[in-house]
C-alpha cells in the first residue's frame, strides 16, 4: 500500500514506479435509492409532499398548478386528521390538569384570559366541564376557509332567510374567536342603550337646567326619537314644562339634527320635516281647545 503522506506534489515531479488506481467495488445498496425512500418516507409521515419534484412517469415534466393543489389537499387532509387525534389526547392532559387544579387549588379564583384579568366565582371551580383545546381543527387551510366564510358574508348579506348575526360571528371566528366578544353587537341592545342614555340625559337637563353636550359616539336618530317621544307624552299629559328647561331641550335636540345633518342629510331633513308638521298639529290643537273654552262674561254690579 502507498502511503499518500510521503507523495510531495510538484509541478514537474516523476510520480514513484508501482502506482495503480484503487479499484472501489459497487457496493450491496444504491445510496441515491435509499435517499429518495427516506424523504418519502419522512413526506408521508409529515403530510408535507414535495411540490417541485417532478412526475413519476416522465422526470423532464414539472407537475402543474392543479397537480399542486390537489396534492396540497390531500395533505391537509391528512393533517386534518393526525390533528383531530392529537387534540383528543390533550383533551384529556388539559382534563387532567383540570382535575388537580379542583382537588388541590381551589382558594386560587384569579384567571387571564386574552388581555383581560379577573377572578371566577368560587362555585364555578367544579369537574363538571368539558375542556378540550381552543381553536379550529383546519388550521392548515386557515386562509382558505376564512375567504370562504367572507365570500359567504357577501353572498348572504341583508339575506332575511338568514341570521345576519350569527354570519357575521362565522366570519370573526376565523379569523381570531375571541374577536366574537370583544367587537360583536347587537345592533338592537346598542339601539335600546342609546335611548337609555339620551333618557338619562333629559332627567338631568330637566333638574338642572343645564345643557347636556351631545357625544361623536351618539346614535343620533336614537336619541331624537326619544325626544320626540319626550315631547309628545309630554302634550298628552298636559303636564307644563320649565321653559328655561325647554329651551335647553330644544338646543339638544338642535345639536343631533345638525350632527345627523353631517352624516346623513336626506334622514335629517325627513326627521326636521317631521318635527314642523307635529308643531303645526299641536298648534291647531290648541287653537280648537282655546276657541271650544266658554268665555266667562263680566258680571255687572
Amino acid at each position: 500500500s502507498l502511503n499518500t503522506a510521503n507523495l510531495k506534489m510538484q509541478p514537474g515531479q516523476i510520480l514513484p514506479q508501482g502506482l495503480k488506481p484503487v479499484q472501489f467495488s459497487q457496493p450491496p445498496f444504491d445510496f441515491q435509492r435509499l435517499m429518495l425512500e427516506e424523504r418519502m418516507l419522512a413526506e408521508q409521515r409529515m403530510g408535507n409532499p414535495d411540490f417541485g419534484a417532478s412526475s413519476q412517469y416522465q422526470i423532464s415534466d414539472r407537475k402543474t398548478a392543479t397537480e399542486i393543489a390537489a396534492v396540497q389537499a390531500q395533505a391537509a387532509a391528512s393533517g386534518d386528521l393526525r390533528n383531530r387525534i392529537f387534540r383528543m389526547g390533550l383533551a384529556h392532559l388539559f382534563k387532567q390538569c383540570w382535575s388537580l387544579y379542583t382537588q388541590y387549588n381551589k382558594k386560587d379564583l384569579m384567571y387571564r384570559y386574552a388581555e383581560e384579568t379577573g377572578q371566577m366565582v368560587p362555585e364555578g371551580i367544579h369537574a363538571e366541564y368539558s375542556i378540550e383545546p381552543k381553536g379550529g381543527l383546519d388550521f392548515i387551510n386557515r386562509q382558505f376557509t376564512l375567504q370562504k366564510a367572507v365570500a359567504r358574508m357577501q353572498m348572504f348579506q341583508n339575506n332575511p332567510f338568514v341570521n345576519q348575526g350569527e354570519l357575521v360571528k362565522s366570519v370573526l371566528e376565523q379569523d381570531d374567536p375571541a374577536l366574537v366578544r370583544r367587537l360583536f353587537q347587537d345592533p338592537q341592545a346598542a339601539s335600546g342603550d342609546q335611548a337609555e342614555d339620551q333618557a338619562t340625559e333629559i332627567a338631568t337637563m330637566l333638574a338642572t337646567g343645564f345643557p347636556v353636550a351631545i357625544k361623536p359616539s351618539d346614535d343620533h336618530k336614537a336619541h331624537i326619537s326619544v325626544l320626540f317621544a319626550f315631547n309628545q307624552a309630554a302634550q298628552a299629559r298636559q303636564q307644563p314644562v320649565d321653559q328655561a328647561a325647554m329651551q335647553v331641550l330644544m338646543g339638544h335636540l338642535q345639536q343631533h339634527l345638525a350632527a345627523l345633518e353631517k352624516i346623513d342629510p336626506n334622514t335629517s331633513r325627513a326627521i326636521q320635516k317631521q318635527l314642523r308638521d307635529a308643531a303645526q298639529q299641536q298648534m291647531k290643537q290648541q287653537q280648537q281647545i282655546a276657541q271650544q273654552q266658554p268665555q266667562i262674561q263680566p258680571v255687572m254690579a
